[in-house]
């Protein structure tokens, strides 16, 4: 069975509806000359019936129109999306968590940019070198309770055949600092990917302020017209404060952007979701 409420399915349902609904009553008409108005041994008629048979594209392409707008936003809502392992993508958006005290974990040494984490019951700290790789991080910080973990699982996931294009961080005043670090120290770690951090500190709480934010990264990503488009962005709701969450899914119902979740329990997925806008009211 297919959802027809994920906007792929929907468009096909409505290209074949519309496609039938032409197609039956285009045989309304033959009764015109006693003929079809595909085929008829009187040329004359032939100008006549290439313009009806245009007509019924144009016809076509106005129900199919006609028929999606009323399966978004009329049709009872069953199901707003189906959760499923995120597929990568080239641009991740991500809001970065954490205080000032974060800017302790990640220590500058001659060798390159380090990763230090202890656990309240660890006799010795847990430490990995950036310039190693995303697998040797990943590896050692998979299981511990380090913050950057489910940022390391996605760029894991999105890093693979090379997908990943560019990264950008959203951090608040109280993470600003350490999303730089961080951007400093990743640098060393994942090669052939930009690594932005926006330049404003934003209020994790203002569901405007994180949402325009977004928007303003969107549009400057997309702007250059067959480099990215808004199919090869996924944005990250898993960091920053609940609002931020809200602000960073809500934008994603209005463009044709996936969004995603990494879980810090269960089986520790990176779960996507194509959400879209429509009430089980059946309201707008």
């Amino acid at each position: 069975m297919f959802n027809i409420n994920g906007n792929k399915w929907r468009h096909v349902f409505a290209w074949l509806v519309a496609g039938a609904i032409i197609l039956i009553s285009g045989w309304v008409g033959d009764g015109l000359e006693g003929n079809t108005i595909f085929y008829s041994d009187r040329n004359e008629y032939l100008p006549v019936k290439w313009c009806v048979l245009g007509g019924l594209v144009i016809a076509w392409i106005l129900l199919t129109m006609l028929l999606d707008w009323l399966l978004l936003y009329i049709l009872p809502l069953r199901t707003l999306s189906q959760k499923k392992q995120a597929e990568p993508h080239r641009i991740l958006i991500t809001p970065i968590s954490g205080s000032k005290k974060l800017l302790d974990t990640i220590e500058l040494r001659l060798d390159g940019y380090w990763l230090v984490h202890k656990d309240k019951d660890a006799a010795s700290p847990c430490e990995a070198r950036f310039a190693d790789g995303l697998d040797s991080l990943f590896a050692i910080y998979e299981s511990s309770s380090h913050s950057v973990v489910p940022l390391l699982r996605s760029l894991k996931c999105h890093s693979r055949e090379n997908t990943l294009k560019q990264v950008h961080f959203l951090a608040s005043s109280q993470s600003k600092e350490f999303a730089d670090g961080l951007k400093l120290a990743l640098a060393n770690c994942i090669t052939n990917v930009e690594i932005h951090v926006y330049e404003h500190a934003l209020d994790f709480e203002d569901i405007d302020n994180v949402y325009h934010a977004l928007d303003e990264i969107i549009n400057r990503v997309t702007k250059d017209k067959g480099v990215f488009t808004d199919k090869d962005i996924i944005v990250d709701f898993t960091g920053g404060q609940k609002p931020t969450s809200v602000a960073l899914a809500l934008y994603t119902l209005h463009r044709n952007i996936v969004c995603q979740y990494v879980q810090t329990g269960g089986d520790k997925e990176v779960l996507q979701y194509d959400m879209a806008l429509r009430s089980a009211t059946g309201h707008s």
